[in-house]
């Protein structure tokens, strides 16, 4: 209770406060004028808690994660935050797509992470009924999958996507992603492991696309697939790492990416003195991750 009287605070930050509970929260209901509150890794916090938030209606950013305490009838009280435009419960994986029909009531959200929550179909469906959602972080959820991303479609102002670790996204899905273009930019693909070849070809068919993480993607990224993007003029920022079928012959699509400024190549098992120095063409590379490649000599450094 001793934040109280600080009637003017509009932003507060409680993250990793570990022993801060529901009443702490409850607490807080008197400053109505918070605009910004940050509850990331307060895991004592649950239903009652998200319940005592709805008397905070000025709120436009709301962090709450790695609370299994949160469930979908926590998350329900959020309606009446008309307001909210960024939305964080990273890691409540107790919210599943039931929870999600209150975004019928949050139609201001532009960035969503629901990232290791029990996202299927349905969450994917309430998700894409926002018009002005611009952010979207469904990675680590396991449950999503083609049906899922192909549901996305409704989203035209959706500009960043992390799909990251969603184990069942096949290429299929990735076909479904086109629907997004022009609007869509960044795009999380990290950990796919269902993706091929054919899926990866795929993606040198979105030309707006300025940042593509595939790191992980080991059945995907190869060689031929990465020749396929070098039709992404626009790219500046592209992973690969642990992509260890790629050789320094990949490295020839790689140059051609004129505009890249990051370029994480870690652990390329394959990559020698020969791939590295097809890199000097980048002349506006900024960033460049070359961790545990293990055949880079000081010739190529």
């Amino acid at each position: 209770m001793a934040l109280q009287p600080l009637t003017n605070l509009t932003s507060l930050n409680l993250g990793h406060c570990i022993k801060v509970r529901d009443e702490g929260v409850v607490a807080l209901q008197p400053l109505t004028g918070l605009t910004s509150l940050n509850l990331d890794s307060c895991g004592a916090i649950g239903d009652k808690g998200m319940a005592a938030l709805q008397s905070l209606q000025s709120l436009t950013d709301l962090e709450v994660t790695g609370s299994d305490g949160v469930t979908d009838a926590g998350l329900s009280a959020l309606k009446h935050l008309s307001k909210l435009k960024s939305l964080c419960l990273h890691g409540c994986n107790r919210v599943s797509d039931a929870g999600l029909r209150v975004f019928s009531h949050l139609t201001s959200l532009t960035s969503i992470s629901l990232s290791e929550c029990s996202i299927r179909v349905a969450g994917v469906a309430a998700i894409s009924t926002l018009p002005f959602l611009r952010a979207l972080d469904l990675s680590n959820c396991d449950e999503v999958d083609d049906a899922a991303v192909e549901a996305l479609h409704m989203l035209p102002n959706l500009c960043s996507l992390s799909l990251c670790d969603c184990v069942n996204l096949t290429d299929e899905g990735v076909v479904a992603l086109q629907a997004l273009q022009p609007s869509l930019t960044s795009l999380s693909l990290s950990g796919c492991g269902k993706l091929s070849e054919e899926g990866v070809i795929t993606l040198g068919s979105m030309p707006a696309l300025q940042k593509l993480c595939l790191s992980g993607c080991e059945s995907g990224v190869t060689d031929r697939s990465l020749a396929a993007l070098t039709r992404l003029s626009a790219l500046h920022t592209l992973c690969i790492g642990g992509c260890e079928a790629v050789t320094d012959g990949g490295m020839v699509a790689v140059q051609c990416l004129e505009r890249l400024k990051n370029l994480d190549l870690r652990s390329l098992s394959l990559l020698s003195d020969e791939g590295i120095a097809r890199l000097r063409a980048l002349r506006e590379l900024s960033s460049l991750d070359l961790y545990g490649c293990e055949k880079v000599t000081d010739c190529g450094v």
